[in-house]
């Protein structure tokens, strides 16, 4: 069961520091103030952990941009209507766990001020091992500041209206079997990737991904009744947008495509598709060596051309990879434009 007070003692046992439970001891929202609720924990996180001097620092190494605009730019650069809570500004090890909870609520204000409609309704998981033990200290602060429909292990003190059992039961046997869809970390060493998946009620976007160096990879199954799920809460006439992300393109892809083929002989799949391939490694001579690879094979891009033709990519895709993989050092990279598909090969290494 989670609970605030089962929050405070798993980041106790995992030495998260004292400061972690005080805060979530002392955090306190008003519904009836005029500040909104977002606005209030960001406010309390901020004194709380001191963090105008590395929001500060944040934006030095940011051109001096404001952190607002930056993410403000990068949400209005992403023309899918979707809340997008990708972290790849936040949950970076070059920054503090408070700083990573801030970036998730600023990044859920400006959404929800715009694009989307609160509450909403996340499916995450925190798949690093930098931040794995604070998944639970995020999910409450969202909680506290949105009122959000978290995902959970038993009833707990953080809403749950929607059975996550069903999400669970395709992942027996997998690392995160028995942990719930949002619990713990999995992730192994600085390679870990996040993979996460994100649906609202009213979503057009789902994002699907496999990480192999975590031995976590979705089964047609899995990813099939996932969506199909989704479909029967929201209704077959909602149109959806699918990233697709995959650090093994030849063989992983290959899967999606018959997932994809699956939904779409059940006429029930009408989406926009972006399609990323990523090779990133732990060091500079790893990276170098993964650059002999010469692209996706020619039979392989025509079937996804083929078969996604009626598909269109985000507005500014290019950029979109950038801050995507922002973190990283990029030392190969390959784009191709197949009709209205981009699918965009990476390799890198982490600082």
């Amino acid at each position: 069961m989670v609970t605030k007070a089962s929050i405070i003692e798993d980041l106790r046992k995992e030495n998260a520091g004292p400061e972690f439970g005080e805060f979530l001891d002392v955090l306190q929202t008003d519904s009836s103030s005029e500040i909104s609720l977002i606005d209030q924990v960001k406010s309390q996180l901020e004194t709380h952990f001191n963090l105008e001097l590395e929001i500060q620092d944040f934006s030095k190494k940011n051109d001096n941009v404001p952190v607002n605009k930056l993410l403000t730019e990068y949400y209005n650069n992403y023309q899918i209507n979707v809340l997008e809570f990708v972290l790849q500004i936040g949950f970076s090890k070059d920054l503090s766990i408070p700083l990573n909870a801030w970036f998730v609520l600023d990044m859920i204000s400006q959404l929800s001020t715009s694009k989307q409609d609160l509450p909403l309704d996340y499916y995450l998981v925190l798949n690093n091992n930098l931040t794995g033990k604070y998944s639970d200290f995020i999910r409450y602060l969202v909680h506290k500041a949105v009122g959000a429909e978290m995902h959970c292990n038993g009833e707990a003190e953080i809403a749950e209206t929607y059975n996550s059992s069903r999400w669970e039961d395709r992942v027996k046997d997998s690392p995160l079997a028995n942990r719930g869809p949002v619990r713990g970390f999995v992730g192994e060493g600085d390679r870990s990737i996040t993979f996460h998946l994100l649906c609202k009620k009213t979503a057009r976007m789902i994002l699907v991904g496999d990480d192999r160096e975590t031995g976590y990879e979705m089964s047609d199954r899995s990813f099939v009744s996932l969506l199909l799920d989704y479909y029967q809460r929201v209704g077959t006439t909602k149109k959806i947008d699918l990233l697709l992300l995959t650090n093994n393109f030849d063989s992983n892809m290959n899967n999606k495509l018959q997932q994809l083929k699956i939904l779409e002989s059940l006429n029930m799949l009408k989406s926009n598709c972006y399609v990323l391939d990523y090779q990133i490694t732990a060091d500079h001579e790893t990276a170098e060596y993964n650059t002999y690879i010469e692209g996706i094979p020619a039979v392989r891009r025509y079937e996804i051309a083929h078969f996604l033709k009626t598909r269109k990519t985000p507005k500014n895709a290019d950029n979109l990879m950038c801050k995507y993989v922002g973190r990283w050092n990029i030392c190969y990279k390959k784009v191709f434009h197949q009709g209205n598909i981009s699918i965009h090969q990476i390799c890198g290494y982490l600082d």
